[in-house]
């Protein structure tokens, strides 16, 4: 989660559990935020709450361009982070406030980190709008934690009282779901685990055996070859993502009871060789990751190669895999993945070439402009085969003539064009092929990279439409107003996923984003929304009765009025409880 608010500064909290209301400073028509911290479920009030008060800066970042409106001035403040707690009856106060637009936040233990106005801790604090005078009250409901509890137990009932249980969740990587770890406990000595802190959220539940040596000089001949052994095993009793149940658990809600039942079975060995060619790596590694998960639930580990690039991983039960390898080769480095397949037997004499670096060279041209006064434009590519992979950029400063981009890995990549004011990508090719959605491959051989700019990009100045709703302070004794967030998502597939936009509304409700690509779009406006399910592109697009759909002609300003949604009709789109 990206966090909105620095931790308050001791002086500022200690004050506030003697002051009854904490003064920030004095300015011309001085402002105030009253309110009161309450658990979200049962409305009770909730003491020592430690509140944190930020001005509204650049918090609202995600991928892609992020807009600042350009009709807000920039206060004086921005940048102020300040810190009080709740009281007995848990109020709160911050006096002598500057006008302007603030986000909220609230820490206790026992509950989730809670941003004003969220029902995850993922989303953004909704912007209070002070403005010269005014006082605003507002409540601050706290999110309570989840909790997850059961047992792991054998085939024959027996508990297993070594290893860790995981909980998974759901992330979305290059417009597809991975899972990955997001909290983890061993099992007791009854096999029994407890895992707390969790959101609201649907989750797969996943037992980690404990890695056992196996000695090859206990037992001589007797051994076995293929050690049967228990081996990660997702709730109730599958070996697979694929073959999971889902946990969905509500906010401060305990779900007793997950039995995770483990299976043994035999392990096999997974050995190969990393060639590199004729060139000496200056360091390499592989890891052997799970299909379907991410780095961080790593089954087998990882580690670096042994001589002349070989590498083992032993104890691998069977199953779908991907074998990802990193190595330094020359300037560059080589990286990529492939799928792994273990049966019922080991898989050897893997050969997996770590292809050199490559340069690729491209050109960008230009239709419709000035090249005598046109401003450099930005490159780069982004890994799209690895959560962490390379990523390589230029900047382009001469158009119509040759750039390099040098040392690449061999992969698949995002292309990303930060173009310059006026200007949007036409059209991009890779050696012969046609890029349609930004993504290239990267061969051994390389290939000339294409761009067309074109002067004539779009843009869209808007207004937040005021609606009744649940989000507006006029119930539960808030007073004062609320800000928003936009989001402009590309509804035709071939427009890539940088042109997403998303940003927030100035003081007067407006907003305004340029250079975008001619074409359909749909834009929401939301009180507190989650950047990180912004990636779900096709279910935004597609996201029929919300948003307003809007099509772009080139070189044309568009003016859109967008209806604020309430948290529960963004819920039902975007997913906040997962």
């Amino acid at each position: 989660m990206r966090t909105l608010l620095m931790k308050p500064t001791i002086w500022l909290f200690a004050a506030s559990l003697i002051l009854p209301c904490l003064a920030l400073g004095s300015s011309s028509g001085p402002c105030s935020i009253t309110g009161r911290a309450i658990d979200s479920r049962t409305g009770q009030p909730l003491p020592r709450v430690e509140i944190e008060l930020a001005t509204l800066g650049s918090q609202a970042r995600t991928k892609g361009q992020v807009d600042r409106p350009e009709s807000r001035s920039t206060p004086a403040n921005e940048g102020q982070r300040y810190g009080t707690a709740s009281d007995e009856k848990g109020e709160f106060c911050f006096s002598s406030v500057r006008a302007g637009q603030y986000v909220l936040l609230g820490r206790k233990t026992g509950y989730l980190p809670s941003p004003y106005k969220a029902v995850s801790p993922s989303q953004l604090s909704a912007i209070i709008v002070l403005k010269d005078g005014e006082a605003a009250h507002v409540i601050l409901k706290m999110i309570p934690q989840s909790v997850i509890s059961g047992r792991v137990v054998d085939e024959a009932g027996d508990p297993i009282d070594s290893g860790n249980v995981q909980v998974l969740s759901a992330v979305w990587l290059n417009g597809a779901p991975n899972y990955s770890v997001v909290k983890g406990v061993p099992v007791n000595d009854l096999g029994e685990f407890r895992i707390a802190g969790l959101g609201m959220g649907t989750y797969l539940i996943k037992f980690q055996p404990k890695e056992t040596a196996i000695n090859p000089d206990l037992g001589g001949a007797t051994r076995p070859v293929h050690p049967t052994l228990p081996v990660p095993t997702y709730y109730p009793n599958a070996r697979s993502v694929a073959a999971a149940t889902a946990v969905t658990v509500g906010s401060g809600e305990t779900v007793p009871g997950i039995s995770i039942v483990v299976q043994r079975a035999p392990r096999f060995n997974v050995e190969g060789v990393l060639r590199t060619a004729e060139l000496q790596p200056e360091f390499a590694s592989v890891s052997l990751v799970p299909s379907g998960e991410n780095l961080p639930a790593l089954v087998v580990g990882s580690g670096v190669l042994g001589p002349g690039g070989t590498f083992r991983f032993p104890g691998v039960p069977a199953g779908e895999y991907e074998l990802h390898f990193l190595a330094g080769l020359g300037h560059g480095v080589s990286a990529g993945r492939r799928a792994i397949r273990v049966a019922d037997r080991d898989v050897v004499g893997l050969e997996i070439d770590a292809l050199p670096p490559v340069t690729i060279t491209g050109r960008v041209t230009v239709e419709n402009g000035d090249l005598g006064v046109l401003p450099p434009a930005k490159i780069s590519l982004r890994s799209a085969d690895l959560v962490i992979g390379p990523s390589y950029g230029a900047t382009i400063d001469d158009y119509d003539e040759d750039f390099q981009l040098k040392d690449c890995s061999p992969g698949q990549y995002t292309v990303e064009v930060v173009a310059p004011d006026g200007y949007y990508v036409k059209r991009m090719r890779y050696g012969t092929v046609e890029v349609t959605d930004s993504r290239i491959s990267v061969s051994g051989q390389g290939a000339k990279l294409e761009i067309v700019l074109r002067r004539g990009a779009a843009g869209l100045r808007g207004r937040r439409a005021e609606r009744i709703g649940q989000d507006k302070n006029a119930s539960g004794g808030e007073r004062g107003t609320l800000g928003a967030y936009y989001l402009v998502v590309p509804v035709d597939r071939e427009i890539p996923e940088a042109d997403l936009r998303f940003g927030y509304f100035a003081e007067d409700d407006t907003f305004d984003t340029r250079g975008l690509r001619p074409g359909r779009y749909r834009v929401f406006a939301l009180v507190s929304p989650d950047p990180g399910l912004f990636w779900r592109l096709t279910t935004l697009a597609a996201a029929g009765g919300v948003g307003v759909q809007v099509t772009l002609g080139e070189d044309v300003f568009n003016y859109v009025e967008v209806p604020l949604l309430s948290n529960t009709e963004a819920d039902s789109v975007f997913g906040y409880r997962r």
